[in-house]
């Protein structure tokens, strides 16, 4: 009974003793570095690993003077991932530091100690660092050229097109918005109001050039022919228009036999012999005088308004255009204003950018 009581004693004893150490090894702290070996001036990273429960707090070490060791420079750090596993109840920090030497050595890093709650850990791996310096063959010397001189650079259209394109639309629009300024400035149309009107008839036309013969009354022989031959021309143009058929082509044989349809008799045969004197005149060479224009004038001008009776809706309309008119209204004018704006502003951005765009290409 004795000695049973005393191996009790001794296993509980054990239990409590190692009880804090059975906690302890819970936290785990590792340490590596993705190369032992680096050139003056070049960078390796340290990354430390620290396993722990996730309800622990773990502080992680910081170096002074950014310097880790005498030799080795700690240019900064950074979280490199800080994940939960075993279903969130542990927690796996790891940090990377990201050092680098100037001196060529062999340099010994320690262990790196991490605060988990009240209780410090340190890695369970030591590390060293060797820094040499690059090999430089002395022995060619003439093969280390000096400086450069600046060398011309040559530009083509190629790289001109963009800036040049860019310059040329923003000086289109700075135009544009110039003009509309202007218009807004005047309160008057941006286009021209365009009217519709009724084209004058054959008739009126016709009146219009005979009155303008009788004005101009020929003098001589030699205008006479001419006056002649203008007359002959505007019965043509008018019977052409006013009964639509190809009267300024045809002979006045053909001429008299296509108004047979149109005209009576009476004013056919009175216009038949206006255009046989006129034939002899201007193909025959006949004689010319007052009597022969007055009549046929007065011959003309009769069957003109004899035959002149038209149905007005069937004309063609001709385009009148007339003046702008100050006619827009207070939305237009603000729509015009804001519209105005927007392609300054495009414009200034263009311009802008093309200016910069040739800076960086001369500096």
């Amino acid at each position: 009974m004795r000695s049973a009581a005393i191996l009790y004693y001794i296993i509980t004893f054990i239990f409590f003793v190692a009880l804090p150490n059975s906690s302890g090894a819970k936290v785990v702290v590792s340490l590596r570095m993705d190369t032992n070996q680096i050139y003056i001036g070049e960078q390796v990273l340290l990354k430390l690993k620290v396993a722990a429960d996730a309800n622990q707090k773990i502080i992680l070490p910081e170096f002074s003077d950014s310097q880790l060791v005498k030799g080795v420079e700690v240019i900064n750090h950074y979280t490199e991932s800080n994940n939960l596993i075993d279903g969130g109840r542990r927690r796996v920090l790891t940090e990377a530091y990201r050092i680098t030497s100037f001196d060529s050595a062999l340099y010994y890093i320690p262990p790196f100690e991490v605060m988990v709650d009240t209780s410090k850990y340190k890695s369970n791996n030591m590390l060293a660092l060797k820094v040499v310096s690059p090999v430089v063959d002395t022995t060619k010397i003439d093969k280390f050229f000096g400086p450069m001189e600046n060398a011309d650079i040559l530009y083509d259209w190629s790289d001109m097109k963009r800036p040049v394109s860019l310059w040329a639309v923003g000086v289109l629009l700075i135009i544009v918005g110039i003009y509309l300024i202007m218009q807004i400035r005047s309160n008057r149309r941006i286009l021209p109001k365009i009217t519709l009107l009724p084209e004058m008839p054959p008739y009126k036309v016709a009146l219009k050039q005979l009155n303008r013969l009788k004005k101009n009354m020929p003098t001589d022989e030699a205008q006479t022919k001419d006056f002649c031959v203008k007359l002959i021309d505007v019965i043509r143009i008018y019977i052409a228009k006013q009964f639509c058929f190809k009267a300024t082509a045809m002979t006045t044989a053909q001429i008299m036999d296509n108004l047979k349809k149109h005209s009576k008799s009476t004013d056919i045969q009175s216009l038949k012999e206006i255009f046989e004197t006129i034939d002899l005149i201007k193909y025959a060479g006949a004689e010319t005088g007052t009597e022969i224009i007055n009549k046929g004038l007065n011959v003309a001008t009769d069957y003109v308004n004899s035959t002149k009776a038209v149905d007005e809706t069937t004309k063609v309309r001709r385009k009148k255009t007339v003046k702008p008119e100050a006619v827009r209204g207070r939305i237009l004018n603000i729509f015009l204003i804001v519209l105005t704006i927007l392609i300054m502003l495009l414009a200034i951005v263009l311009l802008t950018i093309s200016a910069y765009i040739m800076y960086n290409m001369v500096f």
